[in-house]
């Protein structure tokens, strides 16, 4: 597979969607290949169903067009940072070979958020170690940078995407939801 330019990893179905959907569709404007990975099928959520919400994933990957979406199913309601979490995600890094990393800002009420920043961190490192065991053989690779989501209202963001261009298009893959 092609590398992936732009990867944000969520807890759940539509938490990317929610966080970065709309600098996914800037970035996908500018040229870059865009993808979205989901720690959970969101089988815990009050509405729906995990098959309900593989079908929702699939229509909001088409609408803010995708190169590529994954789920790593680690059960909804329990993402940790464990040895099999990390080489799953290890090995998507490898596969994927994402440039920038995008996921949940770890301080907020949601213990799979809170789970899912942590990994995504621990693993850009993990990812880059030559005898890490994880992954099957593919060679190591290092994502260039981690940037949060949905931060708190206390925390001052060190950037914004202005993504108002894209709002509608976001919204249509939010609505899919």
């Amino acid at each position: 597979m092609e590398s992936i330019d732009v990867l944000p990893i969520g807890a759940h179905p539509d938490d990317s969607e929610i966080g970065a959907g709309g600098t996914l569709l800037r970035c996908a404007a500018l040229g870059y290949r865009t993808a979205i990975l989901d720690m959970t099928r969101g089988e815990l959520g009050t509405r729906g169903t995990a098959e309900e919400r593989a079908k929702e994933s699939a229509d909001a990957a088409a609408v803010l067009g995708l190169a590529w979406r994954g789920t790593v199913d680690l059960g909804d309601g329990h993402v940790r940072d464990t040895l099999e979490s990390r080489r799953a995600l290890v090995r998507v890094y490898r596969e994927l070979r994402p440039k920038v990393i995008l996921t949940h800002y770890w301080e907020e009420p949601h213990p799979d958020h809170i789970a899912t920043a942590h990994l995504a961190r621990n693993c850009v490192y993990l990812a880059g170690l030559a005898k890490y065991e994880s992954a099957d053989g593919l060679e190591r690779f290092r994502p260039s940078c981690v940037a949060h989501f949905n931060l708190p209202r206390w925390v001052s963001p060190s950037f914004v995407v202005d993504v108002s261009q894209w709002y509608e298009t976001k919204e249509a893959a939010l609505f899919c939801h």
